[in-house]
Parts: structure tokens; C-alpha cells; sequence
């Protein structure tokens, strides 16, 4: 990794770190919210500018950087957050709000969404991306509970495809983790 690589790193993780929420509460709702922006995230070859472009957006109030795909065959893209940011015996849901772009292509085979607890247990699913262009959505993660045992390491969450078929056209916009009240 290269100086300027490596300062750019920190710098994005320190902002993503001033972005990630946990004491957001919602007024209407009631429930504690995070949010981890792609910058927070680590992306297979997300500081390579032929196969990802970063945009400035704003999202949820935030001007955060959005990730887009360009033609690219292998996706892969996780958050890692430490379990100590949760609160025990509490139920957590989460998803990744992504868009595809009218120009998306190669989505027909779906991607495994993950979340990997600090015990070692996980959670996959198949998820096939709907073809809506140009308007969010969610890749649903699954739903967590932080337990004594899984009270200290770091949570994963994530999604890819390692299939050798080109796609393009995913916007990353940021991983949403949601307390749930009614658990």
C-alpha cells in the first residue's frame, strides 16, 4: 500500500468512524440505528479506478462517497464492526442499500449475503438483485443477537459473488443495522 493508499485509508476510516452512529436514535420509531459507509468497508479492488469510481452524495444528511461497480467479474465487499458498539440480548437487523444503474449488467446469478459473528457462527443467503434501475434497495443481511459469548470480536458483515461472469453497474451506498424492538 502506498503512502498516499494508506493516508487515504485512515483518513476514510476516520471520517467513516465519525459517521457510524451508534447513539442515532430515531425519534418517530424509537429504535437505535448504525450506519457504515463503503469508505468503512473493504472491497476487492476498490482502490482501483477501472473496476470502482467513487461519487459524492448525499445520503441520510451525510455527504458520504457512494461505490460503483464498473465492469468487474469478482465482488466482494465487507464491514467489520466490533461487537462491544451492540447492546446485549438485543436483536439486530441488517442490509446493505445498494442501486443497479440502467447500464447494470450480468446480475442474473444472485450474491451470498453474510454475517459472521465473533463465535465463529454465521448466517448466508442467496440473494438475487432485483432489476430496478436507478432506485435503492436492500440486500437483507439477516438478524443478529449479541449474546455473552459473542460480546468481544468483531462482527462481519457482508456480500460478493466469485463467479467468473462480468457485472457491472452496483452502486454501494451503506450497511444499516437496526435494532429491533419487537424480539
Amino acid at each position: 500500500m502506498g503512502l498516499y493508499t494508506t493516508l487515504s485509508y485512515s483518513l476514510s476510516l476516520f471520517i467513516s468512524l465519525l459517521i457510524f452512529h451508534p447513539n442515532n436514535v430515531s425519534i418517530a420509531t424509537q429504535t437505535t440505528y448504525f450506519l457504515a459507509f463503503p469508505r468503512a468497508s473493504t472491497i476487492a479492488f476498490g482502490d482501483e479506478n477501472r473496476y470502482w469510481n467513487w461519487t459524492h452524495v448525499e445520503y441520510g444528511g451525510y455527504t458520504i462517497e457512494e461505490a460503483h461497480l464498473h465492469p468487474i467479474s469478482w465482488l466482494d465487499c465487507r464491514w467489520n464492526l466490533h461487537s462491544s458498539n451492540f447492546k446485549l440480548n438485543t436483536w439486530y437487523k441488517a442490509h446493505i442499500d445498494v442501486k443497479l444503474t440502467s447500464d447494470a449488467f450480468g446480475w442474473t446469478s444472485p450474491v451470498n449475503a453474510k454475517i459472521e459473528m465473533p463465535d465463529g457462527s454465521k448466517q448466508e443467503s442467496l440473494i438475487k438483485l432485483d432489476r430496478r434501475e436507478n432506485v435503492g434497495f436492500a440486500i437483507s443481511l439477516g438478524k443478529f443477537i449479541i449474546t455473552n459469548s459473542t460480546t468481544s470480536g468483531v462482527i462481519q458483515f457482508g456480500f460478493y459473488n466469485h463467479e467468473t461472469k462480468w457485472k457491472s453497474g452496483l452502486v454501494i451506498r451503506a450497511l444499516v443495522v437496526n435494532m429491533l424492538t419487537d424480539e
